[in-house]
């Protein structure tokens, strides 16, 4: 219930405009092209049999379960209260109960990245049944959304080194495992887009959201506006004057959206040819404006920032839902439908409380990486923590642009981290007492 406590200060599972594209399935067939179906299965599955209630719950569940592990993996010394105390942190002043609360596949990018930590440097510390969970919750992660398979796939790559490099056999083991895992992952996301497509890609219509991405930075249209003269046929020609001034929210959705969607899914060399020539056309611009970007999403992840939960009609959402009782009475009374959320004061307490823990990761890095000290798994998993945050927000500034809610996924990793070391330090030194006064 510490991680639900969003669902009980909205009055109903937060939501978002993509909500309904992935409850939609339990009325209508089939996916839409620019998102994976293995999250649309999942919660249209579980809200089917328990409502978009029980579907948090599940969510909230299954994240309990990873700071479990987590929490038995790193700070086994741990007492029940500490545990406690642990999820009710989080809960406060994280971004992990948004998540969990929201009807979206974000929470599993976060919860992906803590099973590679499990499944690698952490594996001897888990048992088989927990190392098969970890397994098949890292796989969906991955395959839930396609910014967290290549962030998930970066730091499968890196974690995997550092096995290979430490060379015992548990740890050629466990190398093995995530390696086969990531094929598994990949293999899952391409099959459907293969089947529908005909072509090899985790996502048919990367191109048409690369391509919003460089229209919201400006970076489009002055393209366009110079070589359309000559070569009028140029995809997006014909929308040229409509996209000044459009942002990538516009491009992606505005009229007409449908029509491209198609065409770069199934018709995807104009589209890329015109993605590589705008970003070789404003290449400057275009490092800068992804390392801004990046550098935004770093230090900013709390989804209560930039209107994430902002007021949200049961317009918006597709007749078939609202049949269903999914959005009815108390979705129409919930504080998005009728105000919106608006609590930057906890989004702001959040990004302090995220860099205070990027800085203690930092340091417990920077102090303890010599001697004997270097064999502290807490070096190992603050370094690689450290170089999640920088992969996503690398991953998701180049392909995206600076949304924090795709920060936000995996801004609480570092305060569990930084909060299970506080614990074990806690406890070591309160066992070594006695011993140092006798």
């Amino acid at each position: 219930m510490l991680l639900l406590w969003p669902v009980a200060y909205n009055g109903f599972p937060l939501v978002f405009a993509d909500t309904n594209a992935y409850l939609a399935s339990i009325y209508e067939f089939g996916t839409p092209l620019d998102r994976p179906p293995y999250y649309r299965l999942f919660a249209s599955g579980v809200a089917h049999f328990t409502g978009t209630y029980g579907l948090a719950a599940a969510q909230a569940a299954l994240a309990a379960l990873v700071l479990y592990l987590m929490v038995k993996a790193l700070a086994p010394s741990a007492r029940p209260a500490q545990l406690l105390a642990i999820i009710l942190l989080l809960g406060l002043v994280t971004s992990l109960p948004w998540e969990a609360s929201w009807i979206m596949p974000d929470l599993f990018g976060g919860l992906a990245i803590c099973c590679v930590l499990l499944l690698g440097p952490l594996n001897k510390t888990i048992s088989g049944s927990e190392r098969t969970f970890a397994s098949a919750l890292l796989v969906f992660g991955m395959i839930a959304h396609s910014g967290s398979l290549i962030t998930c796939l970066a730091m499968i790559a890196f974690t995997v080194v550092g096995l290979l490099w430490r060379g015992c056999r548990d740890d050629r083991t466990a190398a093995i495992r995530l390696a086969a895992l990531a094929f598994l992952a990949v293999t899952s996301s391409v099959l459907p887009n293969l089947q529908l497509t005909g072509r090899i890609t985790i996502n048919p219509t990367s191109n048409l959201f690369m391509l919003g991405r460089l229209a919201g930075d400006g970076l489009l249209q002055p393209y366009l506006k110079h070589q359309c003269p000559a070569e009028p046929t140029l995809v997006l020609c014909d929308q040229a004057k409509k996209l000044e001034g459009a942002s990538e929210n516009d491009f992606l959705w505005g009229d007409g959206f449908l029509d491209h969607q198609l065409d770069a899914a199934f018709k995807p060399e104009p589209y890329a040819r015109l993605v590589r020539s705008v970003i070789l056309y404003n290449l400057p611009a275009f490092i800068w404006t992804s390392a801004r970007s990046s550098l935004t999403l770093l230090f900013a992840g709390s989804p209560l920032h930039q209107d994430t939960f902002a007021r949200v009609n049961a317009a918006d959402f597709s007749d078939d839902l609202d049949r269903g009782g999914l959005l009815g009475p108390p979705f129409t009374s919930s504080r998005q439908h009728t105000t919106g959320i608006a609590l930057e004061w906890l989004g702001a307490v959040q990004i302090a409380v995220q860099l205070a823990a990027i800085l203690a990761l930092a340091g417990i890095v920077g102090l303890n990486n010599t001697g004997r000290r270097r064999s502290d798994p807490f070096v190992t998993i603050s370094a690689l923590v450290l170089l999640a945050l920088l992969v996503n927000a690398a991953v998701h500034g180049v392909t995206s642009g600076a949304f924090v809610r795709y920060q936000a996924k995996v801004s609480w990793i570092p305060v569990l981290v930084a909060l299970l070391y506080l614990f074990d330090l806690y406890n070591r030194t309160v066992r070594q007492s006695p011993v140092q006064q006798s």
